[in-house]
């Protein structure tokens, strides 16, 4: 049996926009886009139970640009 752990997922964009919510749908867009190549996550181990970042405190680095779970 396989023991699940805690992780914090993050994936930044910098762009342009007129207002936070235009941001937050421009960076929506490019997330959902089958052809961007804005793939790449910082992972990072969360202590367990707390929630806290652990003591190591570096991210690995995940670029999924060859995921693809539908096929």
């Amino acid at each position: 049996m396989r023991t699940l752990k805690e992780y914090r997922v993050v994936w930044e964009i910098e762009l342009y926009a007129c207002s936070p919510r235009e941001a937050a749908q421009r960076a929506l867009e490019t997330q959902r886009d089958p052809d961007s190549t804005a793939t790449g996550f910082d992972v990072y181990r969360l202590d367990a139970g707390t929630g806290v970042q652990s003591a190591t405190g570096e991210p690995v680095h995940v670029d999924l640009g060859r995921y693809h779970p539908l096929e």
